[in-house]
């Protein structure tokens, strides 16, 4: 389809029937956007980051609202420690 590829991943249509929103979950941030299925034309509607990004590796689940002021979005996460020992034999 126009303006699709396979990094993005549909989240509805709206209304119109005409435009899709899709977002790409391996980014951090992901970006939510229309795309015109005629054109191809995509538009940002907006972009999805946790506050705190540190270990943010990607989305796994994400959903907005009708009227696309709410959303909803299912983070995963790497955290982990490296120690540096000195001195070991």
């Amino acid at each position: 389809m126009a303006g699709l590829d396979a990094f993005d991943d549909i989240l509805s249509f709206r209304p119109d029937g005409r435009t899709l929103l899709v977002y790409r979950p391996r980014d951090v941030p992901s970006r939510v956007e229309s795309v015109d299925l005629a054109t191809g034309q995509r538009a940002l509607v907006r972009e999805l980051a946790p506050a705190d990004r540190v270990g943010a590796v990607g989305f796994y689940g994400c959903d907005l609202a009708d009227d696309e002021k709410s959303y909803v979005y299912c983070l995963d996460r790497s955290l982990s420690a490296l120690y540096a020992v000195t001195g070991v034999r």
